[in-house]
């Protein structure tokens, strides 16, 4: 009798196992399948690409650009939708949404889009913003959609990102350093901070990457921003002085731009 109930635990560990084996299997299978189906595009800056698992953006994720006016914040969210359309061979429109009426679209073609790619939506309150970034995120004839949302709760950053998995195009979406220690769904994080820097010609910011799928820890990069013609260089020499420090995160103060 004991032999028999050793063996029937030794079979029960046995299923378990095999059952382990074979749910891991399944797993490893549904994601290597997801990753084949998701499209990505690059932002065309090589060492902000690096940073990312697969070296690239997944065209059904929430991405967030956190910063204020004039830290590059701007720019490069302009540049992401500017990329995202420019993959699809610029077949579509990029549909921006802006609640403050802040955005300049002339600023807005040196970072590759044009005037007659744009189509600027400027709602009257936060919560048309939100109907009107779903909406777009969700349109086939849009490549995709960048919003400049101060306010986003829990519940509305959900749905903007369930939009953009279902539509398929990016919703990138401009907020202040504020919104940092807000709850977000975004797939992607960015913190960009303005660097006061006199030995160069340029803007230099400090480009954070906050949060992203697949990978666990931080990461930063210092750039250098040329706005007129839409050129971004990675400042190694700032990096290699900064010796892993942290700045705070707290925002500067700088004349307004993109």
């Amino acid at each position: 009798m004991a032999s028999t109930g050793t063996s029937s635990v030794g079979d029960r560990r046995s299923t378990v196992q095999r059952l382990a084996q074979e749910i891991q299997a399944l797993r490893v299978g549904l994601y290597a399948v997801e990753r084949n189906e998701v499209r990505r595009f690059r932002l065309g800056i090589p060492e902000l690409d690096r940073l990312l698992p697969e070296e690239g953006i997944s065209r059904r994720c929430l991405l967030e650009w956190l910063g204020e006016l004039g830290s590059g914040a701007w720019s490069l969210a302009v540049r992401t939708v500017a990329a995202a359309a420019e993959e699809q061979g610029r077949a579509g429109k990029v549909v921006v949404v802006d609640v403050g009426g802040e955005f300049y679209p002339p600023a807005a073609f040196p970072w590759g889009l044009t005037a007659e790619q744009l189509l600027v939506v400027r709602p009257r309150s936060v919560s048309e913003a939100i109907w009107a970034l779903d909406e777009a995120v969700r349109c086939a004839a849009v490549a995709a959609v960048l919003g400049i949302v101060d306010r986003l709760d829990h519940r509305a950053s959900r749905r903007l990102q369930l939009a953009a998995e279902s539509g398929g195009r990016p919703c990138v979406l401009i907020r202040p350093v504020a919104a940092i220690n807000e709850a977000s769904w975004a797939e992607l994080r960015w913190l960009v901070q303005a660097v006061p820097c006199s030995a160069h010609r340029g803007r230099i910011v400090r480009v954070e990457l906050l949060r992203c799928r697949g990978r666990m820890d931080s990461a930063a990069l210092y750039l250098e921003m040329d706005d007129a013609a839409g050129i971004v260089r990675v400042v190694p020499e700032l990096a290699a002085a900064a010796s892993g420090a942290r700045p705070p995160r707290t925002a500067l103060r700088v004349a307004r731009a993109v």
